[in-house]
Parts: structure tokens; C-alpha cells; sequence
């Protein structure tokens, strides 16, 4: 179980690395560890890891406010504080979201 969880990291951080390439990326950690310099260097934006519990709500909202963007990759379920804030954001008219 511990391999996994380290595992999960390093992928969201391949695929920063990847998008990169062609996008803007701005990065939402919710957790710190080891590779936290490394989304820092590949980002162009790094928010977080909070300090303390967070709305992830609330940080959408903010990051919507000062930046925008055209699409959202959520890598684990671990970040579903911030699924209905993105709902709002991108499924508008589809679905009702809290």
C-alpha cells in the first residue's frame, strides 16, 4: 500500500512535466512530501499544500478569479474536496452540483 501511494506523485508529476511542454500548468497540492520543489520547478503556478483543512471550494473560486483555465486534471479521488467547485466551473447546464 505504501509503494502506491508514493507512486501517485511521481505520475501527477510526469504528466506536469508533460503538459508543460505546450500549456501553462498551475498546480494544486494537497499534500507535501518529497517531490513538492519538483512541482514548483515544472509549474508555472504552485498552490498549496494547505497547512490546515481547506474548502477546495473556496480555492477553485480563487483560482478562477486570478487565472484562467480551459480544463482541470483531477489525478485521485484523495481530490475530491475541489470536484464541486470544477463542476460548477466546466459542467455549467449539464448537472446540478452543490
Amino acid at each position: 500500500m505504501r509503494r502506491h501511494a508514493q507512486a501517485h506523485p511521481i505520475l501527477s508529476l510526469n504528466i506536469v512535466r508533460e503538459l508543460k511542454k505546450k500549456y501553462n500548468v498551475i498546480t494544486l497540492l494537497l499534500g507535501g512530501g518529497a517531490i513538492v520543489d519538483d512541482f514548483r520547478h515544472f509549474s508555472d503556478i504552485v498552490v498549496g499544500p494547505p497547512t490546515d483543512k481547506y474548502n477546495g471550494s473556496f480555492v477553485i473560486d480563487q483560482l478562477l478569479a486570478l487565472s484562467h483555465f480551459s480544463f482541470a486534471i483531477v489525478s485521485s479521488i484523495e481530490s475530491r474536496a475541489v470536484l464541486p467547485g470544477l463542476a460548477r466551473r466546466f459542467c455549467s447546464g449539464r448537472r446540478s452540483y452543490p
